[in-house]
């Protein structure tokens, strides 16, 4: 999913050079460089571009499964219009939807 959202927003959306943020929520004890190498080959993000990650502390008694890679949070910069381009294309689909499936 993650992939399918960076390729989209490349795609479709008028981006800058270099538009996204990322940040890793990981569990203490995984290798965060290791990590930021495995999520910036996925998502082609470059590593500048990762934030600091968030690092689940042990003993929380928060869900303990634990994704060898972690999880990835990944936002665009700059990217209000773009939200209601986005929100646009939405609602015309709905509408066309809908229409369709009246008639």
């Amino acid at each position: 999913m993650v992939e399918l959202f960076v390729r989209w927003a490349r795609a479709y959306l008028d981006l800058c050079e270099h538009p996204f943020d990322a940040r890793l929520h990981l569990h203490s004890g995984q290798d965060e460089s290791e990590r930021r190498v495995f999520w910036s080959a996925v998502t082609g993000i470059r590593l500048e571009d990762f934030r600091k990650a968030y690092i689940k502390p042990e003993g929380t008694g928060h869900r303990k499964n634990v994704l060898y890679n972690g999880t990835i949070s990944i936002r665009v910069r700059c990217s209000g219009a773009m939200f209601h381009r986005v929100m646009g294309w939405i609602d015309g689909v709905q509408e066309a939807w809908a229409a369709s499936s009246t008639g």
